[in-house]
């Protein structure tokens, strides 16, 4: 389901620009960077914080 919700704001944007991701447990940080990666969006930085989350900055292919 969290993919779905990044897919509805990729599709928002315009190439180039780049989407704040707050991600919560161990699937979606694993799943969504391959996922968007095999659309054709960047990963550009994934940042785990202490409470278990993660921020992932996508830049839109």
């Amino acid at each position: 389901m969290t993919f779905v919700l990044v897919r509805l704001a990729l599709d928002q944007m315009k190439s180039g620009q780049i989407l704040e991701i707050r991600l919560r447990g161990a699937e979606p940080r694993r799943n969504i960077p391959l996922t968007a990666q095999e659309q054709g969006h960047e990963v550009i930085s994934i940042n785990d914080l202490e409470n278990g989350e993660s921020i992932m900055l996508l830049r839109r292919g």
